[in-house]
Parts: structure tokens; C-alpha cells; sequence
């Protein structure tokens, strides 16, 4: 039977401070103070406030002050481009007479320039022609690594990633395994998608749930999985699932389950970098899970180390973890070698039983190392910007919890100030936040941290471009997901126009993502004009990658158009995909507002 990779859910309850209804925001206080200290003759700092109050998302404070203000100065230039005019053969102009008078054309019920509008559906036609002719397994083609054989009928660029992932993920996994000699191609098996990859499974005899996305099989040295929609999900399976093969093939005996499952989850946790793969990396959630496992009683050390495979329930995924890491980065490294040592001794052989192996390489009984290891559990604190940054991101989706997401990223941002990453995870927390609370406010805030990540990392198309492809080979999913970021952000902040822009330069970086036309769909489902070519976007987005957050704009779109039965269905999906993250939340609170009404909106 294969390993299965499922998703995990944690049974958590969701804590949120209650916001008082009618509260004003920090802005909106800020704004009216500082309004109310300037006279109506100080044009130029009442122009600067109502930029300031825009890029708070105050939008209707700002449009009331710049009109007032035009009420005193018609011709102010700034104010007049504030509220979106334009001098056109000496007249202001604004709105549908401005677009007009410049030759614009409509598409996704927004305006652009012709040119922009036929560049988005060349690209996407274009790509949707390429679909088709690689749709089935029939059509999988084969590239070849320097350890890995990769058949795959998934996008050129999914599969360049996937390899490129692979190799950094090989590196570092053989500093600890130290395969001797030639070893053979690892084959893996990538699907487009997940109903392809269960109708094969079955063919071969192997039955697999809609949770599972991947699986190693022993007897055929094979790994077998299919595209998550995203890399992140994927990748995640690929690393715990393929290291369930190098130990079976490193070792020369039975391997006890807590070292099999554990060492899969530490490598499957594993951080991705912009240029490599970082298994030592604290996986969060992972600990804050044991230590709520800890919390409803102690754990039994020895336990862990002679649980049989068929007995290794989910619970115990994070307690192998734990000692794995212990072993690995605790006690000042005491056990390192020790470690090290237990596994050469599997590459030994031999047939002692897993706590006979255990004791003679590390030297005492796990039950012994009790107080170090938990001393080390409780240890555990993010104190780098980089580990706040992502003590945040779990927290705002393992734990739920956005105020404490929140500090955590503030913290990460004060650490390390000059560190993209940090400004990177605060934007990511107030999107989530905008998301959680249909703020438009929290969503604009999101934009200007995601702003200063981007400026910081110099992330502009060109630039990724060149690192990707330059020697030494970036990763562009941890790009391109900087890019998302901002473009859903936009979304939340209500600023549709630039959010198009956003999705545009996202493609040019990544021509198969399925995000950037998900994005375009919310967009266009905003007005009846627009419904036609977001119906066209949300079918790109779906075959290129039917993921939870898909999912979600497909809802948009079919509740923009009245079918909330459907929207509702396609949201209950969305939440079982993404049990472990924000959207067990916010996709719920989806559900009970296009309960209500018919979506008008994108909060």
C-alpha cells in the first residue's frame, strides 16, 4: 500500500476581538483631527491629506475633501488628478467622456488601452490553445534532472519549478543521508490534475481519497502526485513523500516509522527560499500543535519511538517531528552526531527492534531525554525578522489568530526593517484581515506593505525575470506569490484598475498562473459587461489550477450572476481544500454573506 500525504485539519477553535459596530478606524480618527486643524485657505496641505486618506482606503473622505477643495480652485491640477481627470485639448476631463476622448476600450467592465486589453487575451488564448493540446496523460512529456525523472502533462513552467525544487530539496537531504555511489533516477509522476491522477491511481490498483494529493510506493520506487494549484502544497507533498524513498532506499533494514514519518514531515516542512530549500526552518504550526498536544497531557516519549506503522495516527505526524528536530537542533546539538550515527546504523542493517536501535546509537532511552526534549519545545521563539515573518503567516492561518499574526509581523518588520520578507508577511496578515473583515481600509494597508516588499526586493517583472533564468536560478513561485499578494490586495482594497495592471504584470512573470486569471474573473464579475470575458478567465483559471482560492472567484463570478446554491456549493468546497489554512474561516464568512445578498462588491 502507498503512503498517503493527506491534509491534515486541525480542530481549533476561532478566536476573534469582537469590532464594535459603527467604530471609527485609526485613519478615520487621524484624518478628522488633522482635518479639523487645517483652514480652508491651505489648499496644498488639504491636497496632501486627501492623497494620505486614498491610500488609506478612505476613499469617500477623500472625494468629499477634493471636491470642496475644487469648489475653491477649479483648476488645482493635483486635486483634479486625485479624483481621476485628465486635461484632454484643454478641458478636464473624467470617467467615460475621459476614456472616450483617449480611444479606451472596455474589457472585464473596466477600461484600459487597447493595447493592454489585446495583450491579456492574446496571452490567454494563446495559453488555453496550449492546454488543450497537452490535456491527457496521453500527452505527458519527460524531463530528466540530475536525480530526478519528472513525466509530467502540467505546464512547461510547473515542471521547471517542480525540477528545480527538487534538486535544492536533494542537496540538503543528502548532507544528511550520504547516498555512496551511483544512484538511480527517482521517477516521478506529476498530473495536471487531481481526476487524472485518481483515474490512473486506480488503474494501478491504488484507490486514493480526493484528500490525498500524492503517495510513494515501495515495491515500484515511484512517487506519484498531482498539481495542488499552487506550488507550496505541492512541493510539500513531493518533499515528505520523496524522502519516505530516500530512507527506504538508504536503509538496509526495516526503518522504525517515528524515523520514516518523522524525517518525511521535517523535510516536508521545509522553507522555500528564493535560491534554496531550508529544512531546519521552525515549521510553526507544527509546534504550536504539539504544544497543545502537551497541553491536554504529557506525551510518552517511548511511545513515539515504538509506535508500528499501522498505529502511527495523525497525531502522532507532529510528535515523530518533534523528536526528529530535537535530535537534529536541540540541546545545543548535543545529539547531532549521535543522530547521525542511528542512521548510518540503518544503512547497517541488522534486526534489532526499533528501542534496541534506538538506545545503542543515541545512548539512553527516548523516555530519558524527556525534560531536554520538552525543554526544547518550550524553547522554541521566533527572535530573527525572518522568523517572525513566519511565526506570523502560520499564525494567521494554523492558529486563526489576526491579532497575534499582526504582532508577530510588526515585530518581524521592526527586527528587520530592511528585509522584504518582513514587510512581505505584514501584507500578507492585513489581506488576511481585509478578507476576514470585508475591509477595504485593511485591504489598502496590505497594498502599501506589499508596495514597500516589492520596492525593497526590486521585484519588478524585468528583474524576476532575469533572476529566475540567471545562474543562480530563483525560484519563481516564491516571486510570483509576492506579485499575487499584491494583486489580491488590490482587489480588497477596491482599486480594480491597478489590480488589472497587477494581474498583467504577473502573467508576464508567470504565463501559467492560475491566480492572475482567477484575479481577472473577481474583476470582471463587478458589472454586467464584464461577466462575459470573466466566465473565459475563471475556465482558464480552472484548467490551469482548480485550487481553494479558485474556487472562491468562481463563486464570485457564478453569485455576481445570481446563482447562489452554486456559489455556496463551490465555497463548501473551497473550505474542505484549505482545512488548514485562513480559508476554513474566511470562505464560511463567504458562505453566510452571499447567503444574505447577491455580491455588489469585492471587499
Amino acid at each position: 500500500m502507498p503512503r498517503a500525504h493527506h491534509v491534515r485539519v486541525s480542530l481549533l477553535v476561532f478566536l476573534l476581538t469582537a469590532v464594535l459596530a459603527g467604530a471609527e478606524s485609526k485613519a478615520e480618527i487621524e484624518f478628522a483631527d488633522r482635518l479639523a486643524r487645517l483652514g480652508v485657505d491651505q489648499i496644498e496641505e488639504r491636497v496632501t491629506l486627501a492623497s494620505w486618506a486614498q491610500g488609506k482606503g478612505l476613499a469617500n473622505q477623500a472625494i468629499d475633501l477634493l471636491n470642496d477643495i475644487l469648489k475653491a480652485k477649479p483648476g488645482h491640477p493635483k486635486a483634479r488628478s486625485l479624483l481621476g481627470y485628465e486635461q484632454i485639448d484643454g478641458q478636464w476631463l473624467a470617467g467615460e467622456e475621459l476614456y472616450l476622448a483617449k480611444k479606451w476600450v472596455r474589457w472585464l467592465g473596466r477600461w484600459m488601452p487597447p493595447a493592454q486589453q489585446r495583450k491579456l487575451v492574446a496571452r490567454r488564448d494563446a495559453l488555453r490553445a496550449k492546454l488543450r493540446a497537452r490535456s491527457g496523460w496521453d500527452k505527458a512529456w519527460e524531463t530528466k534532472t540530475a536525480h530526478f525523472t519528472i513525466t509530467s502533462n502540467a505546464q512547461v513552467r510547473v515542471v521547471e519549478e517542480i525540477s528545480l525544487a527538487m534538486e535544492q530539496y536533494y542537496t540538503v537531504a543528502n548532507r544528511m543521508f550520504l547516498l555512496r555511489g551511483a544512484q538511480a533516477q527517482i521517477p516521478v509522476e506529476v498530473y495536471a490534475d487531481q481526476a487524472e491522477f485518481q483515474r490512473v491511481s486506480a488503474a494501478s490498483g491504488i484507490a486514493v481519497a480526493n484528500g490525498v494529493l500524492g503517495y510513494y510506493v515501495p515495491g515500484k520506487d515511484l512517487i506519484r502526485c498531482f498539481y495542488a494549484g499552487n506550488m507550496e502544497s505541492t512541493l510539500s507533498v513531493l518533499f515528505h513523500e520523496t524522502t519516505h524513498l530516500i530512507v527506504n532506499r538508504f536503509a538496509k533494514r526495516e526503518v522504525p516509522t517515528w524515523t520514516d514519518e518523522g524525517l518525511a514531515v521535517y523535510f516536508e516542512d521545509a522553507q522555500r527560499l528564493e535560491d534554496r530549500v531550508d529544512p531546519d526552518a521552525v515549521p510553526w504550526s507544527r509546534l504550536w500543535h504539539l504544544r497543545d498536544m502537551l497541553g491536554q497531557g504529557p506525551i510518552n516519549l517511548d511511545d513515539i519511538v515504538t509506535c508500528a506503522h499501522r498505529n502511527y495516527s495523525v497525531e502522532y505526524y507532529p510528535r515523530g517531528w518533534s523528536l526528529v528536530h530535537f535530535l537534529l537542533q536541540g540541546a545545543k546539538g548535543k545529539y547531532r552526531k549521535l543522530f547521525v550515527s542511528y542512521l548510518l546504523a540503518l544503512r547497517s542493517g541488522g534486526d534489532q527492534s526499533a528501542m534496541e536501535l534506538f538506545v545503542r546509537n543515541i545512548g539512553k532511552r527516548p523516555a530519558d531525554l524527556h525534560s531536554e526534549w520538552l525543554a526544547h519545545i518550550h524553547g522554541i521563539e521566533p527572535r530573527t525578522g525572518a522568523e517572525y515573518a513566519a511565526a506570523a503567516l502560520d499564525s494567521i492561518g494554523f492558529r486563526l489568530d489576526p491579532v497575534g499574526a499582526q504582532q508577530y509581523a510588526e515585530k518581524g518588520v521592526a527586527a528587520a526593517p530592511e528585509d522584504w520578507r518582513t514587510h512581505a508577511a505584514l501584507g500578507r496578515v492585513l489581506l488576511a484581515r481585509a478578507r476576514l473583515e470585508s475591509d477595504q481600509q485593511l485591504g489598502a494597508a496590505a497594498v502599501a506593505a506589499l508596495d514597500r516588499a516589492v520596492a525593497l526586493a526590486k521585484a519588478d517583472p524585468a528583474s524576476i525575470r532575469a533572476r529566475v533564468k540567471g545562474p543562480k536560478k530563483e525560484s519563481l513561485a516564491v516571486w510570483a506569490g509576492l506579485v499575487e499578494d499584491r494583486v489580491f490586495a488590490l482587489i480588497a482594497a477596491g482599486d480594480s484598475d491597478r489590480a488589472i495592471v497587477a494581474a498583467g504584470e504577473l502573467l508576464e512573470i508567470d504565463e501559467a498562473s492560475a491566480h492572475a486569471y482567477a484575479a481577472l474573473s473577481v474583476i470582471g464579475a463587478q458589472s454586467a459587461s464584464g461577466r462575459a470575458e470573466a466566465a473565459e478567465c475563471i475556465a482558464t483559471a480552472r484548467d490551469l489550477g482548480n485550487d481553494h482560492l479558485v474556487r472562491w472567484c468562481s463563486a464570485r463570478l457564478v453569485a455576481a450572476n445570481g446563482d447562489t446554491r452554486e456559489a455556496q456549493r463551490l465555497l463548501a468546497e473551497a473550505v474542505a481544500l484549505d482545512g488548514r489554512g485562513l480559508g476554513r474561516e474566511w470562505y464560511k464568512r463567504e458562505m453566510s454573506r452571499v447567503a444574505l445578498a447577491p455580491w455588489k462588491r469585492v471587499p
